[in-house]
């Protein structure tokens, strides 16, 4: 399946990697790999438990695909709706069956991810962050280098 993340989910699975990989084929060739796979727009699987907040969180949903995630770094999944949490491959497995038949869901979660990477992770809300502490570390290094 060159490159296709394969999904071992009961009978469907041929169906649905077939459909992603002609969905994939079917993309403009100057398109990332990586940007390709996600124009899928399907769901994000994510079942590493190493990683604080895992990046690939943000970069699916920044383009509006919900995740099914071990991980809820600082509860965002769940509150916000971005996808679901699952606690063990079991959970996993019908989680997925449910999401994939359900494509209302995932395109309303998928929405709400995108809106939430652009309002808490996108240039304005981090570079306005970042200004603030900068500015605040700037007025303290002047407080103790200006003589009194």
């Amino acid at each position: 399946r060159a490159g296709i993340i394969e999904l071992h989910l009961e009978g469907w699975s041929d169906e649905i990697a077939d459909r992603c990989l002609d969905a994939w084929r079917g993309l403009p060739r100057q398109v990332s790999d990586e940007q390709r796979t996600l124009a899928i727009r399907l769901l994000f699987v994510h079942t590493s438990r190493a990683e604080g907040f895992p990046n690939t969180l943000l970069e699916a949903w920044s383009h509006g695909i919900p995740s099914l995630s071990c991980v809820d770094p600082d509860g965002v999944v769940a509150r916000m709706g971005l996808g679901e949490v699952v606690a063990d491959v079991a959970t996993l497995i019908t989680a997925t069956q449910r999401w994939m038949v359900s494509p209302d869901q995932r395109r309303a979660a998928g929405a709400k991810a995108r809106t939430h990477v652009i309002a808490e992770h996108g240039p304005d809300a981090v570079l306005d962050r970042l200004l603030n502490v900068l500015s605040a570390a700037g007025a303290a290094h002047r407080k103790r280098t200006t003589p009194a």
